[in-house]
């Protein structure tokens, strides 16, 4: 019978034949079936998967009869609460059935009766592991948005990088606990598709005073980072086979976010003045830039290239993107205003990101669109509705808590250890 520790039903018997009500039932006996005392794993739980999985492999067929329970409490050494707690969760999940007088037996499934050939499961076997992916999809398969890195240590050329060792932790963990207690049950909730109420008004009060930007709370959608913002921003805006231009070299996230809405990508040269507007001939859809630290070469978007851009977009209806990413940080002087706040056209869409100058796994990002006199809300709004749930609220919650005080204090001693790292 093996060891004190692990018992096993004896060896291979042939199943019995027991006379019910006339008819001869067969009952087949779980010789497969090893538990073991010394794991850490449940009696229950054991027995219950061993004999799922002899269903399964078809080693125990369909309609077969188990031993009653009293026959494997003398067989496996396990109290008959042990095997009827196995056994009424086999049945719950379909690969038993319990038959009143008569006793337990295997279930009839059809999909695990068919033939079981080498070749045929070969055949399986390669089938699906060729996976059909999209046609609109297949060029994401060899874009790296945010490439790996052997370690977390602080690289030369290796950008987008907050200085964590000296974010403000315990200010942060005293935010989050208020805000938690202040509105634990408010978090719990779905709230808002677009975002926490009280930081898209904290965020709108921020970029007015800080990057010039005209906007309103009602503007702000709350994303899960500033790749979801440009996602969102593609799903909305762009039709397979639209034109999208975007400076070269540029970021990769954004390329991946218009190739995934179909559109057909031209790069556009950078020049020390940022991107070169008089080699701008045809009209586009959609016109990505970086205006105030262009990525990845750092300059920034002289006045007159931003005038001239906007003129472009504002003549021939083209939408402009903003990705104002991590302007807040500059070695000296203050940041160069935004591009929208000298939009008067309303064809900008701004985008930020709080895990560039925070901490990068914070995920929490936003963008701020145009709202037409029509309607109360922009049109990013309805989109964000249908594709994607809010965020989390604690995140935007702790941000909120904190308040645009302790991010101007964060974001005003980071460029001095940043220019120590430089």
């Amino acid at each position: 019978m093996g060891s004190n520790h692990a018992r096993r039903i004896g060896a291979i018997q042939e199943p019995i034949c027991v006379a019910m009500m006339g008819t001869i039932m067969l009952v087949v006996t779980l010789n497969m079936v090893r538990v073991d005392r010394r794991r850490r794993e449940p009696l229950q739980l054991q027995l219950y998967g061993q004999v799922r999985r002899a269903i399964i492999s078809g080693e125990l067929a369909s309609g077969a009869r188990l031993p009653s329970a009293r026959d494997l409490v003398e067989q496996l050494g396990l109290s008959r609460n042990t095997i009827v707690y196995a056994f009424e969760r086999l049945v719950a999940e379909g690969y038993l059935q319990s038959r009143i007088g008569s006793g337990m037996f295997v279930a009839h499934l059809p999909a695990l009766e068919r033939p079981r050939t080498g070749s045929g499961s070969n055949a399986n076997v390669a089938s699906s592991d060729r996976v059909h992916i999209a046609r609109r999809v297949a060029p994401l398969t060899e874009v790296s948005v945010n490439p790996e890195y052997p370690t977390l240590k602080v690289r030369p050329f290796r950008p987008c990088q907050p200085a964590v060792a000296e974010f403000p932790l315990r200010s942060w963990n005293r935010a989050r606990s208020y805000a938690l207690r202040l509105q634990a049950k408010e978090l719990m909730c779905e709230g808002d598709v677009a975002g926490l109420p009280r930081l898209r008004a904290a965020l709108a009060t921020y970029l007015r005073d800080a990057r010039g930007v005209k906007c309103g709370a009602e503007q702000i959608v709350i994303t899960a980072g500033a790749q979801e913002a440009l996602s969102l921003i593609s799903a909305s805006l762009v039709e397979t086979g639209d034109a999208v231009w975007m400076e070269d070299p540029g970021y990769l996230g954004a390329r991946a976010s218009f190739l995934r809405a179909g559109a057909k990508l031209t790069p556009v040269s950078v020049d020390a003045e940022g991107l070169t507007v008089s080699r701008l001939r045809q009209t586009p859809r959609l016109i990505y830039v970086t205006p105030s630290r262009q990525f990845p070469l750092g300059t920034t978007m002289s006045l007159p290239r931003r005038l001239a851009l906007l003129e472009f977009a504002r003549t021939n209806g083209v939408w402009l993107v903003e990705d104002d990413y991590d302007s807040e940080f500059r070695y000296v002087g203050r940041p160069v205003p935004s591009l929208q706040g000298l939009d008067e056209g309303g064809r900008v869409i701004y985008v930020g990101s709080f895990s560039k100058v925070l901490f990068g796994s914070l995920r929490l990002g936003y963008n701020m669109a145009h709202r037409p006199a029509s309607s109360r809300r922009p049109p990013l709004f309805s989109s964000r509705r249908a594709t994607s749930p809010r965020t989390c609220g604690g995140c935007e919650s702790s941000t909120a808590s904190g308040g645009t005080a302790f991010f101007r204090r964060h974001r005003s001693t980071s460029p001095d250890y940043s220019l120590s790292r430089r």
